[in-house]
């Protein structure tokens, strides 16, 4: 009895052994089971993750602008992005995903430039090249030409972008030249003119002084204008425009002197809050002390300032104001307030000197839509022929804001009462 369990001890013990080499031989199930299974599939999963990782390879970009006249801004509009995405998929960006930088582009120098559109959070960009046209030269007969002179600065120079333009296409020779300063008021252009007669090295406008500028030509029409900040301000005006006008009848006493009625600014320029005043009463100011001008020199005006005002409150599309703290306050590349319905530049986000985005800002300053207006105004003023019959139309303006815009100079001609007698 004691031999026999002796003998069941030793084959249990056997058998255990056997069962424990054998689980210990066995394959581990993480190498085929359950396990195994599982980070296949998690492979799988982060395979299929990777694939739905969909992100833009290329951009490509049309509708664009290519072409400026020389001293136009430049202008993105038109401008569509569209991005090939890692799928082959197509799809348009939004102006919140890019970025245009234009920072070499010189509208007062003719040539070709750069510009790039960059995606802004990937390193994806496309760029294209634009050109600024050679200063405008006359190719007609200048002799039946109808000769201007202007006297003023940036907002006589936005009239030079399309005016040559619009009188070549319809047939009437123009020959028209520029004495415009930078901001320069009209006690600038008077101080200027008496400081020459006494030092005729004194020479600011293209290397004449404003003498050789009036009897360079026989002028027909010589304009006068005072700088934007000082025109809504009556005491500004004078003596220096009676000065000038005599000036002008003395070297040039063919010419007819013409004022150019200047506009307010957009509510979003920074001095009407420095002035505590309004567009609205800015405006106003700038009708009376023109026409009180014109009145005392007996001179015609051409009513700019009135057709900005008419387009701002006629327009189908109006320019949306909005909040100036909140937009001050935002950092590049915070997606900017819709510029639609403007005729001035307004804001864009631009490099300083220190090549660092910042916002920038020109709120008085005609855009292409003003400058067309500007334009279409003085030819039916100039040439005394209706500006709705106008048929050249700026690259990248539609057509049908076009024929609004000429409309509205139209009647700003017609509704405007000369009070030369």
């Amino acid at each position: 009895m004691k031999r026999t369990k002796t003998v069941f001890s030793v084959l249990m013990a056997l058998l255990m052994t056997c069962m424990l080499l054998f689980a210990a031989c066995a394959p581990d199930a993480s190498d085929d089971g359950t396990d195994g299974g599982r980070n296949e599939q998690d492979g799988q999963d982060e395979q299929q993750g990777q694939e739905e990782q969909v992100i833009p390879k290329t951009i490509a970009l049309s509708g664009m602008r290519t072409q400026f006249a020389y001293g136009e801004a430049f202008s993105d509009e038109g401008l569509v992005v569209t991005v090939t995405m890692s799928d082959d998929t197509q799809r348009k960006a939004a102006e919140s995903e890019y970025t245009v930088d234009a920072s070499a582009y010189d509208a007062d120098t003719a040539g070709t430039y750069s510009v790039t559109v960059r995606l802004k959070d990937y390193d994806v960009s496309a760029s294209y090249s634009v050109t600024v046209a050679a200063e405008p030269v006359h190719t007609w007969d200048e002799d039946g030409a109808l000769k201007i002179l202007t006297i003023g600065n940036s907002f006589a120079d936005s009239v030079f972008v399309y005016l040559p333009s619009i009188a070549e296409n319809a047939g009437y020779p123009l020959l028209i030249e520029r004495a415009n300063l930078p901001g320069c008021s009209l006690q600038r252009h008077w101080e200027l003119a008496e400081r020459s007669e006494s030092e005729p090295e004194l020479k600011p406008y293209k290397g004449k002084n404003l003498r050789e500028m009036l009897t360079s030509e026989e002028w027909d029409v010589v304009t006068l204008q005072q700088a934007s900040p000082f025109s809504w301000q009556a005491d500004s005006y004078y003596p220096y425009l009676e000065n000038l006008a005599e000036y002008v009848h003395k070297y040039a006493p063919a010419a007819e002197i013409v004022l150019q009625q200047t506009w307010s600014y957009r509510f979003d320029d920074p001095r009407l809050a420095q002035w505590q005043i309004t567009p609205a009463e800015m405006y106003d100011n700038i009708i009376k002390y023109y026409n009180l001008a014109a009145e005392k020199l007996n001179v015609r005006q051409i009513p700019t300032g009135l057709a900005v005002d008419l387009t701002r409150k006629n327009q189908p599309v109006k320019f949306s104001p909005y909040d100036i703290a909140e937009v001050n306050a935002l950092e590049y590349p915070a997606e900017l307030p819709d510029q639609q319905g403007s005729l001035v530049n307004g804001i864009w986000w631009g490099k300083n000197r220190d090549g660092e985005w910042e916002l920038k800002r020109d709120a008085y300053h005609l855009n292409r839509r003003g400058q067309y207006l500007q334009a279409c105004l003085w030819f039916a003023f100039l040439f005394d022929r209706p500006a709705t019959g106008i048929t050249f139309c700026p690259e990248g303006l539609a057509a049908d804001d076009a024929e609004f815009l000429r409309q509205t100079a139209q009647n700003a001609l017609e509704s405007f009462t000369q009070v030369k007698k």
